[in-house]
């Protein structure tokens, strides 16, 4: 066969696929000292940490392809990315000369061993392609493996004279220098914590940071720049107790890396680092280097009265005798400069040209002017500092420094400007351009007729101005976002750019919303804008703020009004929607407003805030979110950040609900941390430690160093350890950064203190709080911290958190070389005072802050004292306790509750409260508790207690309304005004009550052992039976009353009152027995000695003793005068506990004006009276005025002996007069009542700028005014254009026909409590009188303090005498005595307005007494006596005692003695008042003094005001304590002022009255003894210094009473200049009287 060919093989190509032969693989090369990137974010490029980075080699990338990303995945957890934009925590680095290959680096977060597997690493190319491989470690990795060089180092430096810490927990210095280490190749950028332990036995260990297991404290400091900046280096601080020689010293440093995605600190990879070091010889006593501050000199100066118009500057004046006596003498000429402060943190300098500054503390003090001749600075004041106490700092020539301490005065702010609206006319305007003309024209006084006023454009109040408007005015601003439009840029839509502002009465409207309004800040009214602007008033406006731009989208509200620090006024009885109104640091009130929350879509952070603050009320407001799609969260937010201060701040009786707070659904983004309603805080931090000195009077102190911000006049010192714990001092000024002038001196001692910035005085009372279906967490009052003296009282809070009251942490210092870091302490919270609130279902917490993440840990020190007594809580959630005291630590975290048991470090003393008298309320009382997690409660330490609250034991009080008693007029004793009565049933009478308390619903407090700003109350207790007796202070009527009685075990009960009914100062009701000998008392069946008088001499331990079933005391009015009796009192005999069976069982009550018939009035049988001192006081309804008063058919309870202790019967007061007025301010206690009460405390206030005030007479019944009265109000000086500048007096019959009685034109008053006199010539008696057409001063309301009618109706009575001398009736009114007269004549030439001759020569003597009746019930009357010896030879023959209304008058007062001759008149003047009848009593006894009283004449006149009556007086010299200058002003005429002149070298002498502000001087009264002066002078004063005479009297021959009058003079001194005395070489007198007419 043949072979088979082969077949030729021809292969053929079409197409070529391309592979690549290399797939991408990853090598592993460790850490091989490469750092790149760190841990800590994912959003961001991540920054080198000095920590090695794991290194892999990646080969086989695809050439051409650019790599958008590389994932790296670990198996078990831990990722990985980079790429060019995106996730960034690895770096990939390009091969320079291979495209296939790349290094990857990234932090390891794990501490991994070789053969980890690295599951996935994954590379993304730009065209999205991806490639993947896998990894195992061939190494192990260490996340804490610094770079090669980079380990920790630490070098030990020992004791080298810093001390920055203590051996404790506690931070600060201690006195001894610490031990130092200095570190290095610490992890840059990385914040850190340090822990040193040393190998003592046992082991001591030391941390800087937070520390949260409680170890010894360690400061780390010096470490250069900032957040990722932070440098490598840095010192650490710590104290040993023991030498650490020779001990090895492991050093661990912890850091927080920065983390760029949030620009802050965190610790995602724990990285940490340490050395060891060996410690060299330490003394743990070894101390600082001494310190020692030096008392500082002190000179006098004091105060004067401020400029009476514009520039309205205060003054001070220095005492050239005191800087002569300084230890280096000085004077006027050598002062270089002075620093002025008051306590409220202003500061003021003087300056002279060229010399050195002194320290204040302030970057641009405001500036004082300086008189070198008169030895006076000038300064602007920022408020009324009366009643404050300034320091001023003089620096001299020399260097030498001196301190004064002086009280402040009176200032008006309003006087710091012009105000060109007083007495201005008023100018009509309908329209907007009619009121742009006004306003162009600087018109004063603007009024705007009803209707609506479109505007274009701001309006801009440049000048004073005073806008008014009828009912229906409207405002209406139309916004515009045109190009040109006037709405581009600006802030405000009125402007408000000057002092004396005042806008009425209209509402504010937008066309428009905020899309039209191209601002950066939106503001109804602006006014801070640099200047400052006084006396702002904003009163009775509607203001609504624009419309959201865009539906459904929210934006912040627009401000409703804007201030500056400075700008001050009033914000009162507007209606406001809106965001909220910005306050500056000036005295602010806010008042009565109703707050409605913010408009549709807008939401606003508060309803008021301010930083700092003083002076300012927030009273009586109502704050609620009316619209659902408005958010409102906070009432107020006072501070932020350091400007966080206030003092002397109130909240008070404001009412704040309907959905202020956070709601639970709707909140925009960023504002859901916004929980409080009230928010207070400051949180910085200044100082903390023992004090390196202080000075031997305790008032200096000084500290090494700070770690915050340099403390300055305000600030606080608080005391943290030792006795003195929990008591602070107020910094008066600041002599350096680190020196301080205290305003009280430092107990001697060693103890740690702090210095800090905040709240101090400020009181939240009375407020309703209402937080119901807000977010769980809505806080009622936050008090953060760097809090003293805050009250919270008589609130009520429902729902949420009430209060959350915290000495908290401090947050991190902005400010010093070593700045304290977050939570580095904390923040005190001193004398805090939590009671009489009521808190329903609303938690409270009070406590120190305390965590394991944030706050460094504490001990050892107190941070938070005061008190949470007596409220009530009723609480339904028995899961928790609705009292926290302590922390009770993050149980979300893990974090255990901060008890003894879990954190043996920790010190219960750090909480200091008293904690007693709160009880449960409502139906679930057994869920209320307290538990207490570490504290001293009540004196002793508490540790993990839980304690269920008591129910409230229920006290019944019954009011018995004024019932003619007065116990508790004030601590001094009773003082003329009827207390409120209030029986309480229910109370325990085997305990021993320590307390009882009263509440009102305004926060007021009476209590039986009175705090400070607490009333007295009075408790009489017979038994079982308990009388509470307050003294009203306003009218009461409607108002409710809590009453809290706490007893020595600490339990109470409570009780509560509505609807009480009781007046401010009602006078008491004339008490016709009790302590005054009556004209008869007569009595059937004594028994011993008890006759029938002892039941009515005033004294509770003598009695009465009568024969029972058989016996009667009958009562004859004093003087035969009929009187109808209110009610009446039996008071048990002293011994009535002993003889139970003789109290009084049964009796009748019987009237008669004959002593013949007699009318029953009331009856008594079976009564079990009370023992031991009990009484009944029994109300009658019998309306008969008698003369004689019987008790009859007086029964025992038994015994055959009856006996009674003291009988009062009380007598009816007439009716107080009705009155009415056109308006008042009736809800926040300024009805027109007030202008009546007879307090000048309380006012009637009117919002118009003309009203109308009436008054009718008591019972209706008519009487003649020949005088009346106006006083001006309590601020009239703050606000002068409310006082009235004219007026017509009015009087009528039928209250329709009116007959003008007087007519008062440019006749304003404008200081404060200023009386004016008014007479008038009126003979006619009326029902009805009227102030019309009142017109006010200037602003928009009117206010009067006090209005009196009286009638100077003169009594002169001819004692003795049968016939009429002159203006001298006959003798009447009297009982008892006899008649003498004598043909002598008298010498009337020392009695000023003398009787005539006749009225001395006949007169009645022996026992008598004098009722006058007929005047006006609860008037004030000058009684004038008229005396001359006719019979007596000697001094001391003749001595007696003249009573008047049953109080002592004049004591032992002998005629010759005081005459000086016989046959010489003398006068002697006392004031009194009329009881209720209208009469006055006097009674002329000789008790047993020889002779026989008598009296020529009696004079009863309406006096006119002495002014200088209870002033301040002062003299050149006073003989001795028994002859003060006081006692010439006391209205005592038996007492007097005496120099002691023989005793002193020369015949000048002086005697000067302080009448407390300018007035009219028109008549000085001098009352001599024989040492009268020959030859003197009337001076008058406006500040003491300068003096004007306006009279001289040259060679008087006589004493006695010299009347000056026709003076006209004005001054606020008086001075009497004595140049020559008479034979006796000394000068003396009784009184000294001042009168302005």
């Amino acid at each position: 066969m043949p072979k088979p060919s082969r077949r030729r093989f021809a292969p053929g190509v079409a197409a070529l696929e391309r592979r690549r032969l290399l797939t991408l693989s990853a090598i592993w090369l460790g850490q091989d000292g490469g750092d790149y990137v760190g841990t800590e974010g994912t959003l961001v490029q991540q920054s080198p940490n000095d920590y090695q980075d794991v290194h892999l080699r990646l080969t086989g990338l695809a050439a051409g392809k650019s790599v958008a990303r590389v994932d790296v995945e670990r198996y078990g957890g831990g990722g990985w990315t980079w790429s060019p934009a995106g996730g960034k925590n690895a770096m990939f680095l390009p091969g320079p000369a291979d495209a296939s290959s790349a290094d990857l680096y990234f932090e390891p977060y794990f501490a991994d061993p070789a053969g980890t597997l690295y599951q996935a690493i994954r590379v993304t190319y730009a065209d999205g392609s991806t490639e993947q491989t896998s990894v195992r470690s061939t190494t192990a990795v260490d996340p804490m493996s610094r770079v090669p060089g980079a380990g920790l180092r630490a070098t030990f430096l020992g004791q080298d004279g810093q001390d920055w810490t203590g051996a404790t927990i506690a931070v600060g210095p201690d006195g001894f220098q610490d031990v130092h280490l200095a570190l290095a190749n610490l992890s840059a950028g990385a914040s850190a914590y340090v822990r040193i332990t040393a190998a003592t036995i046992p082991a001591r260990s030391w941390e800087a940071g937070i520390n949260p297991d409680g170890r010894w404290n360690a400061e780390l400091l010096n470490r250069p720049g900032a957040n990722d900046t932070l440098g490598t280096t840095a010192d650490v601080f710590f104290s040993s107790d023991v030498d650490l020689a020779g001990v090895p010293l492991t050093v661990q440093v912890f850091y927080d890396h920065w983390n760029p995605d949030y620009r802050s600190y965190t610790n995602r990879s724990d990285k940490a680092d340490s050395a060891v070091v060996v410690a060299s010889a330490t003394v743990p006593t070894l101390a600082m280097p001494a310190a020692s501050e030096a008392d500082l000199a002190a000179f006098s100066a004091r105060s004067l009265p401020q400029d009476s118009g514009f520039p309205g500057l205060a003054h001070a004046a220095l005492d050239a005798a005191s800087l002569a006596a300084l230890p280096t003498p000085q004077s006027f000429a050598t002062v270089r400069s002075a620093v002025l402060t008051d306590r409220h943190g202003a500061a003021w300098l003087y300056l002279r040209d060229g010399a050195p500054p002194p320290y204040t503390g302030f970057g641009d003090p405001t500036r004082m002017s300086y008189s070198t001749a008169a030895g006076t600075l000038s300064f602007p004041p920022v408020r009324d500092e009366t009643g404050s106490t300034l320091t001023l700092r003089l620096t001299f020539d020399d260097g030498s420094q001196a301190i004064a301490r002086f009280a402040g005065a009176y200032a008006d702010l309003g006087r710091l400007a012009v105000d060109p609206r007083v007495g201005a006319s008023t100018r009509l305007v309908t329209d907007a351009a009619g009121l742009l003309a006004a306003l162009d024209a600087d018109v004063p006084s603007i009024r705007l007729a009803a209707g609506t006023y479109t505007l274009d454009s701001p309006l801009v109040l440049d000048a004073p101005v005073r806008i008014t408007a009828d009912a229906g005015a409207v405002l209406n601003f139309a916004l515009s976002s045109a190009p040109d439009s006037a709405w581009n840029g600006a802030t405000g839509a009125i402007y408000v750019r000057s002092s004396h502002v005042a806008l009425d009465g209209f509402a504010v409207r937008f066309t428009g919303t905020t899309a039209s309004w191209n601002t950066s800040s939106r503001n109804i009214v602006q006014a801070g804008l640099g200047t400052i602007d006084v006396d702002l008033s904003f009163t009775n406006l509607d203001l609504v703020a624009p419309s959201a731009a865009t539906a459904g989208v929210w934006e912040v509200a627009v401000l409703l009004m804007n201030f500056d620090d400075g700008d001050t006024g009033v914000i009162v009885g507007n209606a406001l929607t809106g965001g909220w109104i910005q306050l500056g640091a000036a005295p602010w009130r806010v008042e009565g407003n109703d707050y409605r929350g913010a408009v549709a879509g807008t939401i606003t952070p508060s309803f008021l805030a301010v930083r700092r603050s003083f002076d300012l009320a927030v009273v009586g407001n109502h704050a609620h979110q009316v619209d659902p799609r408005g958010i409102a969260q906070r009432f107020i937010v006072m501070g932020n950040a350091d400007s966080g201060q206030g003092v002397g701040n109130t909240i008070e009786g404001n009412t704040i609900d309907g959905g202020i707070g956070t709601p639970t659904s709707n909140v925009p983004a960023g504002w859901d941390n916004n929980p409080e309603i009230i928010l207070t805080e400051t949180y910085q931090p200044r100082f903390e430690g023992v004090p390196s000195a202080v000075s031997p009077d305790g008032y200096v102190v000084r500290v090494p160093y700070l770690r915050g911000p340099a403390a300055r006049t305000g600030d606080v010192v608080s005391i943290l350890t030792g006795p003195h714990a929990g008591e602070w001092r107020m910094i008066a000024q600041a002599l350096g950064a680190t020196r301080y002038l205290l305003d009280e001196p430092l107990p001697e001692g060693d103890y740690a203190i702090s210095i800090g910035r905040g709240f101090v005085d400020q009181a939240y009372l009375g407020n309703t709080i209402d937080v119901r279906g807000m977010i769980p967490n809505n806080v009622a009052i936050v008090v953060s911290g760097n809090h003293w003296g805050q009250r919270i009282e008589g609130n009520t809070f429902l729902g949420g958190e009430a209060l959350r009251i915290v000495a908290g942490s401090n947050e991190g210092a902005f400010e010093s070389r070593y700045p304290a870091p977050w939570g580095w302490s904390r923040l005190p919270v001193f004398d805090l005072v939590v009671e009489g609130n009521t808190f329903v279902d609303a938690s409270v917490g009070l406590g120190v802050a305390h965590d394991r993440w944030a706050n460094k840990s504490s001990a050892g020190r107190t941070y938070l004292t005061g008190s949470f007594s007596n409220n009530i809580v009723a609480w339904g959630d028995a899961s928790r306790p609705a009292v926290a005291i302590g922390s009770g630590g993050d149980a979300g975290r893990g974090e255990a509750a901060y008890t003894r048991a879990n954190y043996p470090w920790l010190t219960p003393g750090e909480i200091v409260l008293d904690v007693r008298g709160n009880v449960a309320d409502g139906p679930t009382t057994g869920s209320a508790k307290i538990r207490t997690f570490s504290a001293v409660l009540n004196g002793s330490a508490v540790d993990d207690q839980t304690l269920t609250l008591p129910a409230a034991a229920t006290l019944a009080v019954t009011s018995y309304g004024q019932d003619g008693r007065d116990y508790a007029g004030s601590p001094a004793g009773p003082d003329g005004f009827q207390d409120l009565h209030l029986a309480l049933a229910g109370l325990d009478a085997s305990k021993t009550i320590v307390k009882v308390t009263a509440v009102g619903a305004d926060g007021r407090v009476w209590s039986t052992s009175p705090g400070v700003g607490e009333r007295l109350a009075v408790l009489a207790r017979d038994g079982a039976s308990f009388g509470l007796y307050i003294q009203p202070d306003r009218d009461e009527s409607g108002l409710s009353l809590t009453i809290v009685a706490t007893y020595s075990d600490g339990a109470t009960a409570r009780g509560v009152i509505d609807a009480l009914g009781a007046a401010a100062r009602l006078p008491m009701p004339a008490t016709i027995s009790a302590g005054k000998t009556p004209a008869v008392v007569t009595s059937s069946g004594d028994a011993s000695a008890g006759v029938a008088a002892l039941a009515f001499d005033g004294d509770r331990a003598t009695k009465w003793v009568g024969i029972s079933a058989a016996s009667w005391i009958q009562y004859q009015v004093p003087g035969g005068v009929p009187v109808v009796l209110k009610s009446y009192t039996v008071t048990n005999a002293d011994d009535a506990a002993q003889y139970p069976r003789g109290l009084p069982r049964s009796w009748m009550l019987k009237g008669s004006n004959d002593g013949v018939t007699w009318k029953t009035l009331d009856v008594r049988a079976g009564l079990s009276m009370p023992a031991s001192r009990g009484f009944i006081t029994i109300g009658l309804s019998n309306t008969t005025a008698f003369r004689f008063y019987k008790l009859d058919s007086i029964t025992s309870g038994g015994d055959a002996l009856v006996q009674i202790g003291e009988v009062r019967f009380n007598a009816l007061a007439p009716s107080s007069g009705v009155v009415a007025a056109r308006g008042d301010y009736a809800q926040a206690g300024e009805g027109a009542a007030q202008a009546f009460d007879g307090d000048p405390r309380t006012k009637w206030l009117d919002f118009s700028a003309a009203s109308w005030l009436q008054y009718t007479t008591p019972d209706g019944v008519p009487r003649v005014v020949t005088q009346y009265a106006i006083t001006s109000a309590n601020d009239t000086a703050q606000f002068p254009g409310r006082a009235p500048r004219s007026w017509t007096l009015k009087g009528s019959n039928d209250g329709k026909t009116w007959t003008t009685l007087d007519v008062r034109t440019d006749a304003a008053d404008v200081a404060n409590f200023s009386t004016r006199f008014y007479k008038i010539s009126n003979a006619t008696a009326y029902r009805y009188y009227r102030l019309d057409d009142i017109v006010s001063n200037g602003d928009p309301i009117i206010q009067i303090a006090e209005v009196a009618f009286q009638s100077d109706q003169v009594v002169a009575i001819a004692a003795g005498s049968t016939s009429a001398a002159s203006s001298y009736a006959a003798d009447a009114s009297y009982s008892g005595g006899s008649t003498r007269s004598t043909s002598h004549a008298i010498d009337v030439s020392g009695v000023a307005s003398p009787a005539p001759q006749s009225v001395y020569q006949r007169e009645r003597v022996g026992d008598f007494t004098y009722t006058i009746p007929n005047l006006t019930p609860g008037g004030t009357y000058t009684i004038r006596l008229h005396f001359s010896e006719n019979t007596a030879t000697a001094v001391g023959a003749r001595t007696f005692d003249v009573d008047v209304n049953g109080t002592r008058a004049l004591d032992r007062f002998d005629i010759l003695a005081a005459a000086g001759a016989m046959y010489r008149a003398v006068v002697r003047e006392f004031l009194a008042t009329a009881d209720a009848s209208g009469r006055i009593v006097l009674a002329f006894r000789s008790h047993g003094q020889p002779g026989q009283p008598k009296v020529g004449g009696i004079e009863v006149v309406v006096p006119e005001p002495d002014l200088a009556r209870g002033a301040v007086a002062t003299s050149s010299s006073v003989e001795g304590p028994g002859y003060a200058p006081a006692m010439a002003l006391d209205g005592d005429g038996s007492t007097r002022w005496s120099s002691g002149q023989w005793m002193l070298g020369g015949q000048s002498a002086w005697f000067a009255v302080d009448l407390g502000s300018v007035r009219d001087v028109g008549r000085v009264r001098l009352a001599w003894e024989a040492a009268f002066a020959v030859d003197y002078q009337i001076q008058v004063s406006d500040d003491g210094l300068d003096w004007t005479t306006v009279r001289s009297v040259v060679g008087a021959t006589t004493g006695g009473v010299v009347e000056l009058a026709g003076l006209k003079a004005r001054g606020r001194y008086v001075r009497i200049a004595m140049t020559k005395y008479n034979a006796t070489k000394n000068y003396s007198l009784y009184a000294l009287n001042v009168y302005a007419t």
